[in-house]
């Protein structure tokens, strides 16, 4: 809990430094939701869950790097988390 709360957290300060700059939005006008780096993050850490954040905007520059990477981690932590769950790693 403590890796994912780090991690979203710095996910988090990343992506809303970058947002002016790095980031396209998908579309224009009234469909298009605003920008929350939080809720940004925590769409990417969370891979089952669609907070439609990351459709909603196009990372560019040292974003796309770090939405890739957190997407990534986010897949790990989850399939370490259903591993867990399934009595994979256990202790003798």
């Amino acid at each position: 809990m403590g890796y994912f709360l780090a991690l979203l957290l710095l996910g988090a300060g990343v992506l809303g430094h970058a947002y002016l700059r790095h980031f396209t939005p998908a579309k224009s006008g009234a469909g298009q939701p605003a920008f929350h780096a939080v809720a940004y993050t925590l769409d990417l850490l969370l891979p089952v869950a669609n907070l439609k954040q990351r459709d909603a905007f196009i990372p560019h520059g040292y974003a796309f790097w770090w939405v890739l990477g957190l997407t990534l981690t986010g897949w790990l932590l989850a399939i370490v988390v259903l591993a867990g769950l399934g009595g994979v790693f256990k202790r003798d």
